[in-house]
């Protein structure tokens, strides 16, 4: 849940808290696929880090990180000095923006093996990225229109038409597939608190169980507005971040945050 669309609202509104009208100072890499950025206010410095890693994709904010002597290398050169204005996620997909001044806007796109940080013109144009440079300056930046699937929560008619519609499958993968915002780690959650074991078909669930389905997923979306993030250990290795506290970790090696960020 690292780059979860929630996680990345939840860090937005923590980096406005800080970032909003600071400075960009730098923006490098001295490791692969990470990128750093240097913002300053008034009274404090910080770093935001990004990282690009095909398996390991996400975006904190943490004090100041000291620049090698050797080995990095300047980015964006466009995007320095700017007032940052405002951080939000785009309204129809995983992609944190950064809006700066003149109207254009640093974009970090946590999509696994595809993930990149793209500078964008007020053209909605590509003018720089952090990965595949030469094949992505010049194109337009284009994000598909996307239904909000969660809003499905508002109807139960609406929900268990939904889950009705896909036949042929296990509930686990249906009910991903019809809210593919929840995610692997909140669906398995949601039926873990509904007492429905993930193989089961959808055609075998009474309406009685869709409708304690459709009640824990209800309880889950409102738990996600005040996160309470955790992590979950497997030994001495973080093994699942998680917004909310998970049922069926109960018993595992857990950890509390007073943020998601710090998380």
């Amino acid at each position: 849940m690292l780059t979860h669309y929630f996680t990345l609202q939840s860090l937005a509104r923590i980096f406005n808290q800080h970032l909003r009208h600071a400075t960009t100072e730098q923006i490098f890499t001295q490791q692969r696929n990470e990128l750093l950025m240097t913002c300053s206010t008034n009274e404090a410095k910080w770093t935001l880090s990004a990282s690009c890693d095909p398996k390991l994709n996400y975006i904190f904010l943490r004090d100041p990180v000291a620049r090698a002597k050797k080995n990095s290398v300047d980015l964006f050169p466009d995007a320095i000095p700017k007032r940052i204005r405002n951080i939000s996620v785009h309204p129809h997909d995983r992609i944190l923006q950064i809006e700066l001044e003149a109207e254009t806007l640093l974009c970090f796109l946590p999509f696994g093996p595809r993930a990149n940080v793209l500078l964008i013109d007020r053209e909605k144009m590509i003018t720089d990225a952090f990965k595949r440079k030469k094949e992505l300056v010049g194109r337009p930046f284009e994000v598909k229109s996307q239904e909000d699937n969660l809003s499905m929560l508002d109807k139960l008619d609406d929900f268990h038409r939904s889950l009705k519609d896909r036949r042929g499958s296990k509930i686990f993968p249906v009910l991903k597939a019809a809210i593919p915002t929840l995610g692997s780690t909140l669906a398995r959650e949601a039926l873990h608190r509904s007492r429905i074991h993930e193989k089961l078909l959808p055609d075998n669930l009474t309406p009685e169980k869709i409708e304690v389905i459709y009640k824990q997923l209800r309880e889950i979306r409102e738990e996600l507005t005040s996160p309470s993030p955790m992590l979950y250990y497997r030994g001495e290795t973080p093994r699942i971040f998680s917004l909310i506290p998970l049922m069926h970790f109960a018993g595992s090696r857990a950890k509390s945050f007073p943020d998601v960020n710090e998380a």
